[in-house]
């Protein structure tokens, strides 16, 4: 039976018996499932000075659950959390100061969180990790949020900080900064997500819709595998120049592309952008689920992280399994079969528009036929995507003009999917003009 216990500033609320305590209301407001064994807050001070007025105790939470779609796609469960905060509120800000804490079984961090309105609605996040061990983060991390992690131990330190600021009156000022400092830090033993697998072959399955597709074999048994030194250097160009510029030179991740991300998903209210490198669509591909949730993300940033500065693979290799993997038309996957299912070649055969065109349509691999006419040719949206890629390519010098000779010939499918684009064709033409025409009777 749930007990509430009222000694100001004390206010505690737990259950005597062996269940835990639900609260039906919330979980209706915000299509949720939660549940605790306890709550308690104490407030130890509450004072005025200088117009702004002072909040100052701790808050405790036992066992607290959570399931939402948003979050993860499994319970995840917090054993003990405490929070010691300062409060502040003014006439323009409401804030909570740096000197407050928050505890999770071993982790620990300082947050700073405001909302001001004196000239402009500011919004502020700011997280300290002061220095902890690789391990007792590990193994503090809530249970269900980080699945891929399970079983993973590691070794030495680090230290962590988070700047974050958005202005609602002007966004593009948005600032993000996020720096990690280690030391001595190494991953010993891989967890769930055995990233060193990336390095020999392996059954890859793509997950759509939560159904998993025909088995894939990434490795040279499979004869449609191919090597990098196999695949021509106009596809590597396009593809890297559209999906990922400097993927050979950052560690998984690039700022700017972070703040633009942040800065879409805040117009949009939801998940429309994701900033992803090479690198975390391989992860996301390989280990995780396509799923757009908060458990997903962060596990997809964490394992990059470690993927890439603990030098897993090498970028060759990551970058030959990408284009191993991806999908690039209706239950096409890997470059072998898409080069045989547009052109009928082998991806060191594909010429500039070819690979321009099959840069452009990664992002929608299974629209692909929307792409042309009723005459089968290319729509001019189409064709302003291939040289405007073209164009990008040509001032970054990764092009010369006579590599662009011969691009206003018409692309030509062929092959299965040449077939496909001529049955989408044949229906989209009205019965009326299929019909035959009978001779006329005298």
């Amino acid at each position: 039976m749930p007990i509430l216990e009222t000694k100001l500033p004390i206010f505690g609320f737990f259950n005597i018996d062996s269940g835990a305590i639900k609260l039906p209301y919330i979980d209706e407001r915000f299509n949720l499932k939660s549940s605790f064994d306890s709550i308690r807050l104490n407030i130890q001070n509450i004072d005025k000075s200088g117009g702004e007025l002072h909040f100052d105790g701790f808050a405790s939470i036992a066992n607290l659950m959570i399931n939402h779609k948003k979050i993860a796609s499994k319970d995840v469960v917090i054993k003990n959390a405490k929070f010691d905060f300062r409060f502040l509120l003014g006439s323009n800000f409401i804030s909570i100061d740096s000197s407050s804490t928050i505890q999770f079984n071993k982790v620990k961090f300082h947050p700073y969180l405001a909302y001001e309105t004196e000239e402009d609605t500011v919004y502020k996040l700011k997280v300290t990790i002061p220095k902890m061990k690789a391990q007792d983060f590990i193994t503090s991390l809530p249970d269900g949020l980080f699945t891929h992690f399970q079983g993973m131990e590691a070794e030495g330190n680090f230290e962590y900080n988070l700047d974050f600021m958005f202005n609602k009156n002007k966004p593009n000022q948005l600032v993000f900064n996020s720096n990690l400092k280690k030391e001595s830090l190494k991953i010993t033993k891989y967890g769930e997500a055995n990233l060193n697998k990336l390095n020999g072959e392996f059954i890859y399955r793509a997950i759509i819709q939560n159904v998993q597709q025909r088995p894939l074999l990434v490795g040279f048994s499979n004869p449609n595998y191919t090597p990098l030194d196999q695949i021509s250097p106009y596809l590597q160009k396009c593809v890297l120049t559209s999906e990922d510029p400097s993927f050979f030179s950052h560690r998984g991740f690039i700022n700017e592309a972070f703040k633009q991300s942040i800065l879409k998903n805040i117009r949009t209210k939801k998940f429309s952008r994701g900033a992803s490198t090479i690198s975390m669509q391989l992860i996301k591909n390989v280990f995780l689920t396509r799923e757009k949730t908060v458990s997903r993300k962060l596990e997809e940033i964490l394992l990059v992280y470690i993927l890439e500065n603990n030098r897993i693979a090498s970028k060759e290799r990551m970058l030959e399994v990408y284009f191993n993997i991806i999908e690039w038309g209706p239950n096409v996957y890997g470059i072998g079969e898409a080069a045989q299912f547009y052109f009928e070649k082998k991806p060191a055969d594909l010429t500039l528009k070819e690979c321009l065109y099959l840069a452009t349509i990664i992002p929608k691999p299974k629209k692909f036929m929307w792409q042309f006419d009723s005459e089968g040719m290319l729509k001019s949206f189409a064709n302003q995507q291939q040289k405007f890629l073209s164009n990008l390519m040509l001032r970054r010098g990764l092009l010369t003009p006579e590599d662009t000779i011969g691009q206003s010939i018409p692309l030509q499918l062929t092959g299965n999917a040449h077939s496909l684009l001529n049955l989408k064709i044949q229906d989209s033409v009205p019965a009326d003009s299929l019909a035959v025409e009978a001779p006329y009777e005298f």
